[in-house]
């Protein structure tokens, strides 16, 4: 038999999952709806496309663009992921 603290274990993590699939997918229409350079860039960086992270130096020469362009269009897309984020919370309170 299950213990009561063990089921509330149990349901707490399932909450949390689910809490984790609906921010994923959140982030992932976030990401969809940057312009296409700042979405290359951000799933490069962070290795959201199936490959290992790479460093802004690495995104420059792939994209063939400087290392500080890269910089400034990680910090663009950053905000606007942030603004994008907090948006939708503000909508949901």
């Amino acid at each position: 038999m299950i213990a009561a603290h063990q089921l509330r274990a149990a349901q707490r993590r399932e909450l949390l999952n689910v809490a984790f699939y609906r921010n994923a997918q959140r982030l992932r229409r976030l990401i969809e709806g940057l312009p296409a350079r700042e979405r290359k860039l951000i799933l490069l960086r962070y290795g959201l496309a199936g490959q290992p992270p790479l460093t802004q130096l690495e995104t420059a020469k792939l994209l063939q663009i400087s290392r500080s362009y890269v910089s400034r269009l990680e910090t663009h897309a950053l905000a606007l992921l942030r603004e994008g984020w907090e948006q939708k919370t503000a909508q949901k309170e």
